[in-house]
C-alpha cells in the first residue's frame, strides 16, 4: 500500500526570512533552498512575493505621504 504524501505548510515568517536571504543577496537561492529544505521554485515564489509587497508598502506610503502634503498646504 502506498503512503499518503503530506504537504508542508510554512508560516509567513519564515517565508519571510528566507526570501530576505536571497533579496538581500548575501546568499544564492539555491544554497538558501537547500539549507532549509525546500523547493527552489517554492523560494522563488516567496521572494517573488516579498518583492511584490515591499513595492505595495512603499507605493502606500508615498501616497500617504502626497496626501498629508496636499491636506497641509493652505487653500486659496
Amino acid at each position: 500500500m502506498e503512503q499518503k504524501r503530506t504537504r508542508r505548510t510554512f508560516d509567513p515568517s519564515f517565508k519571510h526570512h528566507a526570501a530576505l536571504r536571497v533579496v538581500e543577496g548575501k546568499e544564492k537561492a539555491a544554497a538558501v533552498a537547500a539549507d532549509l529544505g525546500i523547493n527552489i521554485v517554492s523560494l522563488y515564489n516567496w521572494v517573488k512575493d516579498y518583492e511584490k509587497t515591499k513595492a505595495t508598502a512603499i507605493a502606500n506610503a508615498q501616497s500617504q505621504a502626497l496626501s498629508l502634503i496636499h491636506i497641509s498646504e493652505p487653500t486659496r
